[in-house]
């Protein structure tokens, strides 16, 4: 009963939130030696707004700033959505991108300027753990990059860029 109330719950928030997918994830079973098994059940979700339905991007879920339009990733790239401006016959990656799961969980999101990367890039598990962040300019990683395993733990960085001397790994130490 319960658990139908949970889930119950998570759609109403799904629909309160206008998310087009709801993602339960569940953990149970813990049997207890006794004449009655008595079952834990932890129920968690997450609401997410995908990029139109059925994974078709919608103008209206973007934040492609003009002249960039939302576009569709490539099916080799994973569900997904990026900004893009059109240059004579070819696309032009512009402004914000992002690929999911195929749980709909976010896997990439970042953005781009002029066809390079820019800005903060996060890189995620298929669990939802962060696995990577760094800061792009003009394509490359500036600075030390972030690490994680997926479980959360920081692993170390990987650094690179003018101010480090190349690329090299850090682990917190001297």
């Amino acid at each position: 009963m319960a658990l139908s109330r949970a889930r119950a719950n998570l759609a109403s928030d799904g629909d309160r939130l206008a998310g087009t997918y709801v993602q339960i994830t569940g953990q149970d079973v813990t049997p207890v030696e006794m004449a009655v098994n008595v079952v834990e059940v932890r129920l968690e979700g997450r609401v997410y707004r995908c990029a139109g339905a059925g994974g078709m991007v919608d103008a209206s879920d973007s934040r492609c700033a003009a002249p960039a339009e939302p576009r569709e990733l490539e099916a080799s790239e994973g569900p997904g959505w990026q900004c893009a401006r059109k240059v004579g016959d070819r696309w032009i990656a512009e402004g914000p991108y992002v690929v999911y799961w195929p749980s709909g969980s976010t896997k990439v999101e970042g953005a781009f300027e002029s066809g390079k990367r820019a800005g903060r890039w996060s890189f995620y598990y298929a669990n939802g753990q962060v696995r990577e962040r760094a800061n792009y300019r003009d394509g490359q990683v500036q600075g030390c990059a972030e690490r994680f395993d997926a479980e959360g733990h920081a692993e170390p960085s990987s650094c690179s860029g003018p101010d480090t001397g190349g690329s090299t790994e850090r682990d917190g130490g001297p």
